[in-house]
């Protein structure tokens, strides 16, 4: 039997509750197309903060690194809003991406049949057809990882270059780079 090592980062708010069903949803499909998980969970996010005073661990990072995959929830809260940038829950997300070399956050969007009406993008423009992939924000550009959000958010010292908000240039390497 096939045996996969994850790395379960459940993170926060729904994050826990969600990541939780989904691990059920692993293990179900283990054992009707005969592959095992093998679980381990640590911390990254708000959670972690609370638990360690830093949004991303050492150990987490070591563990992600050694890991076949990482399964992770969803980051941040209200709870943790006055807590300076770098040391928010969103600074492990970011953390974790440029430890593992991540640089696309891909998002698959649709528009179902029902919801056709309440979408912005509507059926003369789609031809009733809208099946895209959003990138939704990291390049990779020199080796550097580069998020379209305004430095000193999450980063407390200046980056080497300027951040483009909703528009980016990219080598033709970079773009390439995710359909490899």
């Amino acid at each position: 039997m096939r045996e996969h090592n994850i790395v379960v980062l459940k993170g926060d708010g729904i994050g826990p509750e969600i990541v939780d069903e989904a691990v059920k949803v692993l293990d179900a499909a283990g054992k009707k197309y005969g592959f095992k998980m093998n679980y381990d969970y640590e911390l990254m996010g708000g959670c972690a903060i609370d638990e360690t005073g830093e949004p991303l661990p050492q150990k987490t990072v070591d563990a992600c690194k050694k890991a076949d995959c990482v399964f992770l929830g969803a980051v941040g809260g209200p709870k943790w809003d006055g807590v300076p940038g770098n040391k928010r829950p969103e600074a492990g997300l970011l953390g974790i991406r440029g430890a593992l070399g991540l640089y696309a956050n891909l998002r698959p969007a649709r528009i179902f049949a029902p919801l056709k009406d309440a979408s912005p993008i509507k059926d003369s423009i789609t031809e009733g057809n809208l099946d895209i992939m959003i990138d939704t924000g990291i390049r990779m550009q020199n080796a550097e990882v580069i998020p379209w959000i305004i430095t000193g958010i999450l980063f407390p010292q200046p980056l080497k270059y300027p951040i483009l908000l909703k528009s980016t240039q990219v080598s033709i390497q970079s773009a390439e780079k995710p359909f490899r």
